[in-house]
Formats: C-alpha cells, structure tokens, sequence
C-alpha cells in the first residue's frame, strides 16, 4: 500500500468528535469516508496524491490507500453514476433519524439549506466539464423500504446551483446567512453523518482499511487537525493541498499578509475591481434597474445618504456580497472566463464573508483571518481583477509597508460606536469564547444593568470587552443604538518598562464629558446631560480601567443614566450594585497557542520553543496574555529569556502594584500573611492567625478577592470550606516575608493553631478524662480554627478573664455560627456565671446544630452538669446523663450520672455507678476524683438515713465514706477536695454519734478515724481541720473525750479573728454563696464548713452568718466555720457585731 495521507481540517475535526463521541481512531472507514465526502463539497483535493482516473472531475484527487480503501466499501468508484447514487442515497437517509436531527439542533427532517449546504457533494459527483447543474429530484424517496420526504426544490432550466443560491437571498421565508462559519460546520456535520450511514449500510469493514491509523495535530494557529494515513508513514507535518498552492496564493509566503491594513488593501482593490466589472459590463449596457435588481432602491438610498458622491457610480455603493449577486443573476452576459472565474470561487467567497467583514469593519480577527484573506483573494487574481492584482504585487515588492485605508472602503456600521481598533489582531481573541457569549448575553438582558469584567491587571479584561462590543455592533438583535467606550487608562506596559498615557479622562465626570463629546463636539456637560443627549435611544456604555472611582460616583453616574447599560473593566470592582464577571488567566492550551502565534508574527524564533520548556515559561508568566506579550517583545529587544522570566518587576507592578498601593493597612497584613504562610489557607485559619476585629477581616479579605489579589478555592466536595491564597502575581510581586514583629506573630499562631487539637488529645491521653471541660470536640482539620478559639476562651475563663473569653467566643461564633461547639462552649461559661436561662437556651441550640449522636451527647454531658448544678433540675440532668452513658459507657459519664442518683437520694444506683468508675479510672487523679464522690456519696447516704431517725445505719454509713477516704489519702494519693470529703464523712458521722449510743467498736472506728484527721501532718492547721475540730467542740462532753480526748484541751487556743459577717445570698443542699461587700462575686461554702448546731435548713436568704475567709488551691474564694446568727436578720448591717 502507497505511503501517503489525507490531512482533515479543523471543522471536520470537530464534526467527527461531536458524532462518533469517542476517539476516530476507533472508526477508521467513517474518518475517511468523511474526508472524501467534505472535500467533494469543497471541490478540490484533499493532499498530494494519486488522483482518480476520471476527466469528469480533474480537481478531485485521493491517496490511494483511500481510494482502495473506499472501491472495497462502496463498490466501483469509477462508476460515478452508481457513487452519486449512493452518496445522495446517504444524504436523504440521514434526514428523518432522531440523533440526526439532534445533532443538528433540528425539530424536523433537514431544511432546505441544511440539504444545499452538503448537496454540494453530489452535484460535484454529477458534474461535466461543463458547469455543474442543479438535478431534478422528487420531494419523496424510497429508502430501505420506506418513503422519505426531503425538502429540495426542482431546479429551473439552465439552473446552477451558485446562481439558485444568489437567487434565493432575496425569499423571505430563508435566512439571511447560510454562508461562512455556520456553512462550513452544518457540512462537515452532515458529511460524518452521512459517512456514518454509508459504512454502516456496507455491512463489512474492507481490508482495505488495516494499517490506517488517525493523528491529532495542531495547526499553525492551534486549530485543530488530524492526518489519516498508513501507520509507516508516521508524518511529523502537514502535507500540502493537492492543488498547487501558488495558484490559491501567488502573493508567496515570504509576502503573505502580515497585517489588518495590509489585508484592508488588498480586499479593498478585489472588491473595486468587482464594482468595476458591474460598472463596464453590465450598468453600460442594461438599464439599471434591470442590473441591480432587488438591490436598486438601497443602493440609491446608500448614495443620496452619502457624504461622498460626487464622480462616484452606482455601483461603487453595492455591499460585496450583493456585487457578487449581480454578477451571478447576469453571468449569461459576462465574458466566459469571469464567469467560470466567479463559479470556481463562488462556495469560498461564502465562506469568506464573515473574515471579510472582521477585518474590514476593524473588528477584532479571529485567528486564520489574515492568512485566509491571503488565499481567497489569490484565488481571484488574474487580468479579470488588474486593481487586486497590482495591489498583490505592491504588496509583495514592499513587504514592511502599511497601506493606508481609502475613504470610503466600506459603509458606516448601522450601530453607531468609538470603539477602538483591537490590538490583538496577529493572534485573535484566544480562550474566550464561552465567556464572550455569556457576557453579550448579559448585556442583552434587560435585567442586567451594570457589568464589570473583573480581574488582575494583563489578564484581557480590555480584549475581552472590545470583543463583546464589536460582537454588540454586528448583532442584528442587538438592542443597543450607541455602543460608546471610553478608557481610564493612564499607562502602558511596554518592553523597556511603564509609560505614562496623556489621557484627560480621569474619573465618571470627565468620562461623560468624553462620550458626549463623539456624540456632539460641542458637549460639555455631565451623565444627566449624556441622559438627554441620548433621549429614547438605547446605549451601551463601556468604561475601561475603571480602578479610583468606586462606591456613591458609579451609583450617581448609572442613576443619571437609568435607560443605559454599562460594562465596566475593573481589576476590584466598582460597587453592591454590579453583576461581576470574574476575568482569569487563559488556560494552558490558549496560552501556548497564544505565545507560538505572537512570536511567530513577530519573527521571533521564540515561537519554536519545545512543548516542555514552553510549559514551564507559560507557568513563570502565570498564563497572562499581557505577560506573553511582554515576555516576547522584551526577547526580541534583546534580553535573554531567563532574565525577562525572572525579572518582572515592571510587569507586577503595572499589573498590581497600584492596587496593593491603595490597599487598607488590615488588607496589606493579610497579604503579608498569606506571603508569609505561603499556602492556601481556610478563612477560618486565615481569621485566627491574623487576629484582626472580624468584621475588619471580613470587609478585608472581601476587598483582596475583588481585586483579583486573592483567589478563592474549595475543598474537593465542599462548596462551604473555601481556602483563600495569593494570585499568582501577586505572589509573585510580594517579596518573600522577611524577619519582622507581624511574621513572628503569625507563625507563632500558626503554631499554636496547629498544635492546639494535638494537645487536646494529649490531655485526654494523659488525665483519662474524654468529656474534660477544657477540651473541644473537633469534627475535622476544618474545625481547627474555630476550636482553637473556643479552647482559648475556656482557658481565659478558667484564669477568670471572662471578659476575654467573651471576645473569643465571639470570634469563633462570626467565623462558624452553626459549628454546635460554639454554642456549647458558650452555654458552659453562661453556666459559669450562673445565667440559668441563657445558658440553657444555648445548650439547646448546641444540640440543634449537632449532626451525629456522638455530637449530640457530647453537648448532653455538659448540659446535664448544667441542669444539676446550676439549675438544680437533677430529674432533668437525669435524663441526659442517662442517654449519655448508654450511649458512651465510660468511666467520666458513668461518675455524673452516679453523682446525681446520689443527689436524688437513688443511693444504690448512684453508689454502684460510682464504684464502678473508681474501679475504671484510667489515672492516679481520676480515681481520687472518683474515690471522693464514692465518699460524698456515703456521706449523703448517711445523713438522709439520719434524718429518718436511723442514728446507728447512719454513723455506720458514714465512717465508711471516712475509711474509704482515709485509705487513699494515707497512700499519698490526695487533694483538697478528697480532704473536705472526708471530713465531711467524718462531721456527718460525729452527728450521728451524738444522737445515738455506738457500740464500742463504732465509737473505736470514729476516734481512730478523728484522731487520723487531727494528727494528719498534712492537714495541720488547715480549713478542712478547724472545721472537724470545730464539729468536735459541738459533741457531748462524755463522747467528746472518748472519741477525741486531748482535742478539746488543744481548741482553748483563741478563735481565729478572721471572723466576717455576711448575709446567705442563695443556698441549696449541699452547698450556698454568702454575701459580703469585701466579696463581689460572693463567697462559697459547703454544709460541710459549718460549725455547731448550724445545719443547711436553717439558713434562708438573707439569714446573717459569720465565717473564716479562706481560699482554695486554686485560689477561689471560700468560706470556713460558717455559723448562723439566728437572732438576727438582714436588715441591719451584717457587717458588724
């Protein structure tokens, strides 16, 4: 088999993707019936090749391997008849089938342009050497067995189809453009669909097609290609069009068109030489009515509306495309060579239509346009066009020079606008597509008034905005009468650094006066006189650069303007009232096509760089179309690539440096942050690090995202956890952080921050104690910030800053108002300050916002301490402690729910629960915690069984509460409160002594207990010792001596001075607050500190009592030795004796 290829241009490229949905590769037969089928509609052949022996058709030409390949699928290829007939067979088959019509964005069989755009194929498959004629066909057709209709219509005698299709512009009822890009797209769709059928209906794959292989490629400009050919043939280029080039192109490729003007020229000079044809050959002849036909009535019009008329024909005001349907209507009576001139170049002169207007109507070009300017116009070239061909070779003789445009080249736009020229006409607008639709569709909606194009500086914003507002001006939907623009720019950007502009638009005020001014020269007026000027005429209006004014100025400019729609440009938004458009870098794909097509218009050999070091260079200039034009004009002045790569600093600071300049001093701390941290960071974690008021960082960070500085992201499945770091030129603009006060801070935090959940974990390792008041339930790494917060504020309230706490607490809630911790936290210093009903409101909404039962009784465990201590519910506490064991079964839930049985006086329950944790206690200190509740508890057994009169059960209960204290307290294992629990025991038991007659082994077990307690070294001259004496003085004498003999001898020591007097200001069961002025928050006791016959019963608020003012290891206030002055009340002064 023959070593050659067909190469597949980019429009059928996209076709086969869109129908096959997988790679072509895969469909061999389909990919090169495809090819052969678009280019019988284009008419010429597709590469350097074998061509087919037929004369009918000498401008077709194959590769062998194809055209093999193709007689073994569809028969003799030589028979054209039988080849026609399957082809057309193929294109009314493909009419009624639902993914046809699908694909085509079709409700119904194909129209009757859809059918003409690829009937192209089979009239070139029944062509003569004469011209092509239009065949005769009936609307039905049988096809596998069924009738089809199909909508093509008869032709008339002596009918082309190039001349039925001019014909057909002027019905109504077709649209006004089937040509140009919509042209080439629909047929290179139809032409896969129609492979598509034709190899399927084969029903065998031929041999002919092994060994062929499918290659993507890309264009010159990035288009998309592909070559199909013999896997040996492996080609690295794209071969040539099997035509001679030079004919479609005599300008050659060293004098190609370089440049809009240079293109403007020679388009300009074919067009004339078309007007002129019509001028010496038809309007010189024929009335001209006759010639001009549909046209005659606008082009008359077009000429009385002229400023120019004097010398000027008739013809000089026809539209190109309307002088090409004049010459077709009247081909008959042209000379043969320009009639076969404008059939041979008809299909193309459709196809170029929309090129054409872009470059001529200074419309920003599209990537291809100029190099196919160069080709159409070639293929015109000959002594039928002597201007073009003149031009051709002024042009090709002075390769640098820049013709300028001749008035009257072309008709003033029906819009009327100032936008200026594009100056992205060597490379096209890249990447943008999807965006600029979106953005005119924006624009067109009446319920969008304002829009910003917002972004950092170089990233196109101003392209972007000149692409939609040319696209505006050529849309015959656009709703607009003015599309006006005018620039706040006051520098560029060049090789050798910033330059200022001269430009005396500086602000909304003068830009008014600057658009009302191209309207009429003499305006000088403001938005409301622009209002007037415009009267019911719809404007749009486009203000580029638009970085100083901000906030009231834009409300006030659109309130002047309220029928006008506004686009502004922006690199930090204008205000509340816009729809932002957010403008990033180009993608990768669209940067390096971009930087190849750049440099290679520029002459820079930079546009061969290899694909690796292409990418690293695109990821150094951050993918920003200013920064690769930079990058490229800066080489070619003569620096080395690695210097421009590593030496931006003129293009950072033209593209942010005026913003960082005017940012707030909280907005420059945190890019200082986020330069130091250097990593995308949680707004959480960014809050916390920063410690700036949060509604400060708020509207901060809020003002960095606007200005295109910070970029936001999300973790993956997250939308709700957003991380903000630098934009990669700001990072790049910021220097590395250098040693300072604030970086010292922030990694300190970060530190600390980072830590934080660790030594959470590490306290519960090391104190056994999971529900622990301090630690915090962290559900993620996403929680970290917020619980650092909340560990903060529970450590600031234990050092008694609740003040400081509050403010935290505060921080955590702006940052995560639903994460239930907060709640939690804040319900449990509430409860501290014993604000029972916030407290308890909280609580409940921590219980709300948990999301599993883990998190739910969690919050329980704590709400129940709450309910039992604070609000004294201990039913309700109950209730929630009980769900919380059940649910977590361990040592620190069954210890409180043993508590509050014991409270209740379920004293079985609580003392089983209790002992219980004493046996699990993972630690030293949680076992004393433990051992002391088990002793609480017996005390508390004891004294209800001595209120019930049951003396003996009492004294018994309690001296075991003293002996299980005393065990663990002899063995060194002891604190305050495990002491107080015991002398508590040991008080409860002297009591029950009293009132009853213990057997001598009992009185033995109180005095060996009593004496253990008054001789205990460590309690020495303690609280928790003069209260046990001061119980002891209250005993009989008789058992005093028996139980404590020598202590009463040792108590005639003075009574400590210390004594005050206050007023009870609340008092429970268990425990109370004495109020005294030395004491603002009040002082606490226990029914264990008081002295004689005082019992908790007898105090009532506001009874008077005197105590010793003493302080625990913590430091906390307290009372000792607490005696009730029944005789006296509260309304003296408790102070004084």
């Amino acid at each position: 088999m023959p070593n050659d290829t067909i190469a597949i241009g980019p429009d059928l490229v996209r076709a086969l993707d869109e129908v096959l949905g997988q790679d072509p590769s895969g469909a061999i037969p389909v990919v090169v019936v495809a090819a052969f089928l678009d280019q019988l509609a284009k008419g010429y052949g597709l590469s350097e090749s074998e061509s087919l022996e037929d004369d009918r058709l000498p401008d077709i030409s194959m590769p062998a391997f194809a055209a093999e390949a193709l007689a073994g699928l569809l028969g003799d290829v030589e028979d054209r008849e039988k080849l026609a007939d399957r082809v057309y067979a193929a294109l009314v088959a493909t009419a009624p089938v639902p993914a046809t019509r699908k694909a085509l964005n079709k409700s119904k069989p194909l129209s009757e342009v859809s059918v003409r755009l690829v009937g192209q194929i089979y009239w070139n498959l029944k062509g003569t050497d004469s011209r092509p004629k239009l065949p005769r066909r009936p609307r039905e057709m049988r096809v596998g067995g069924k009738t089809v209709s199909i909508d093509l219509p008869a032709a008339k005698a002596g009918e082309d189809f190039a001349t039925m299709l001019a014909a057909d512009r002027s019905r109504a009822e077709l649209p006004d453009k089937v040509t140009g890009y919509r042209f080439r797209q629909q047929g290179a769709l139809l032409a896969v669909l129609m492979a598509k059928h034709i190899v399927e209906s084969a029903g065998v794959v031929r041999a002919g097609f092994d060994g062929v292989e499918f290659s993507r490629l890309e264009g010159a400009k990035g288009s998309a290609r592909a070559l199909v050919g013999v896997a040996s043939s492996a080609p690295t280029v794209l071969p040539s069009a099997s035509l001679d080039t030079a004919t479609h192109n005599p300008l050659g490729k060293e004098s190609a068109i370089s440049s809009r003007e240079r293109a403007e020229y020679l388009i300009d000079n074919l067009e004339e030489d078309l007007r002129q044809s019509i001028e010496r050959l038809l309007l010189g002849q024929l009335p001209t009515e006759a010639v001009l036909g549909p046209d005659h009535g606008k082009v008359l019009a077009r000429q009385e509306g002229s400023d120019v008329t004097g010398g000027r024909s008739l013809a000089s005001f026809l539209l190109p495309q309307e002088a090409y349907d004049v010459l077709l209507r009247h081909i008959a009576d042209l000379p043969t060579e320009l009639a076969e001139l404008l059939e041979e170049n008809f299909v193309d002169f459709e196809m170029f239509l929309p090129t054409r207007n872009r470059i001529m109507k200074g419309r920003p070009l599209q990537p291809g346009d100029l190099e196919q300017a160069s080709e159409f116009v070639g293929g015109f070239l000959s002594g039928l066009t002597p201007r073009a061909a003149a031009a051709a070779e002024r042009l090709a003789e002075r390769p640098d020079w820049q013709p300028r445009r001749r008035a009257g080249s072309d008709l003033p736009d029906s819009v009327l606008h100032n936008l200026p020229a594009p100056d992205f006409d060597e490379t096209g607008l890249l990447g943008r597509e999807s965006q600029i639709q979106e953005v005119v569709r924006l624009l067109k909606s009446p319920r969008e008034r304002i829009i910003t194009l917002i972004g950092e500086g170089g990233v196109g914003k101003t392209a972007l905005a000149v692409e939609v507002a040319y696209r505006l001006v050529d849309d015959p939907e656009s709703p607009f009468d003015y599309v006006l623009w005018t620039t706040l720019k006051d520098e560029a950007l060049t090789a050798r650094g910033i330059q200022s502009l001269s430009n005396s638009v500086r602000d909304l005020v003068s830009a008014a006066g600057d658009l009302g001014h191209f309207l009429d020269p003499e305006f000088e007026g403001d938005a409301s006189d622009l209002a007037a000027l415009f009267g019911a005429a719809r404007a749009l209006i486009v203000v580029d650069n638009m970085e100083t004014t901000l906030g009231d100025d834009v409300v006030a400019f659109a309130d002047s303007l309220p029928e006008a729609t506004i686009l502004f440009t922006s690199r930090r938004g204008v205000g509340s009232l816009e729809r932002r458009v957010p403008v990033g870098p180009l993608e990768s794909h669209s940067a390096a096509q971009l930087f190849r097509t750049f440099a290679e218009h520029r002459g820079s050999d930079l546009a061969g760089m290899s694909d690796t070091k292409l990418d690293e260079t695109l990821r150094l200039l951050r993918y920003s179309p200013l920064a690769i034009r930079w990058c490229v004009l800066s080489v070619l002045d003569g620096r080395p690539l690695a210097d421009v790569l590593h030496h931006q600093d003129d293009l950072l600071k033209y593209c942010v440096g005026n913003v960082v300049g005017g940012l707030s001093p909280d907005s420059k701390t945190i890019l200082s942050i986020l330069r130091a941290l250097d990593r995308p960071v949680s707004v959480q974690e960014l809050a916390v690090v920063s410690d700036i008021d949060i509604d400060a960082f708020s509207e901060a960070t809020k003002l960095l995202v606007q200005a295109s500085l910070v970029v936001r992201s999300h973790v993956a499945d997250d939308i709700e956890r957003e991380r903000l770091a630098l934009s990669s030129t700001a990072r790049a603009f910021l220097p590395p952080a250098e040693e300072s006060e604030l970086l010292t801070r922030t990694l300190q935090r970060e530190r600390l921050l980072l830590e934080d959940h660790e030594r959470d974990q590490q306290k519960i390792a090391e104190t056994g104690r999971y529900f622990d008041p301090n630690v915090v339930f962290q559900r993620t790494p996403h929680d970290g910030p917020v619980a650092h917060l909340l560990r903060k504020a529970l450590r600031e309230a234990k050092a008694g800053d609740m003040n400081a706490a509050d403010t935290s607490v505060a921080r955590a809630r702006a940052l995560d108002p639903t994460y239930f911790e907060v709640d939690r936290v804040d319900a449990f210093l509430a409860s501290m300050r014993r604000e029972e009903a916030r407290a308890t409101t909280l609580y409940r909404s921590a219980r709300e916002y948990s999301d599993t039962d883990e998190q739910r009784y969690w919050v329980d465990y704590f709400y129940a301490a709450h309910l039992a201590r604070t609000v004294r519910d201990i039913t309700g506490a109950i209730d929630l402690a009980e769900q919380t064991h059940a649910y977590f079964n361990r040592y620190d839930t069954g210890l409180p729910l043993g508590n509050y049985y014991a409270w209740m006086g379920r004293f079985t329950e609580g003392y089983t629960l209790i002992e219980s944790a004493v046996e699990q206690a993972p630690t030293v200190k949680t076992k004393r915690i433990a051992t002391t509740a088990l002793v609480d508890c017996l005390r508390l057994w004891a004294a209800d069984e001595l209120k019930a009169g049951s003396a003996a059960a009492s004294l018994r209960r309690a001296l075991d509460g003293v002996a299980t204290g005393l065990k663990l307290h002899l063995a060194d294992s002891t604190d305050e409160q495990l002491v107080h629990a015991i002398v508590r025991a040991a008080t409860t038991a002297l009591e029950a002594a009293g009132q009853c007659a213990p057997d001598e082994g009992t009185e033995k077990q109180l005095a060996d207990a009593v004496q253990r307690l008054t001789e205990d070294e460590g309690l020495r001259g303690s609280a928790a010792q003069r209260s046990l004496e001061y119980q002891i003085i209250g005993l009989p004498d008789d058992l005093r001596e028996r139980i404590a003999p020598g202590v009463a001898s040792d108590l005639d020591r003075p009574t400590p001075k210390a004594r005050l007097r206050g007023t009870v200001h609340n008092a429970g069961e268990t425990y109370g607050f004495i109020a005294h002025p030395d004491f603002p928050n009040n002082v606490f006791f226990q029914a264990g500190w008081l002295t004689g016959t005082t019992r908790m019963k007898d105090l009532k608020v506001g009874t008077i009592v005197e105590f010793t003012p003493s302080k625990n290891e913590k430091g906390q206030d307290q009372a000792l030795h607490v005696v009730a002055k029944l005789g006296l009340h509260g309304d003296g002064d408790p102070t004084r004796d």
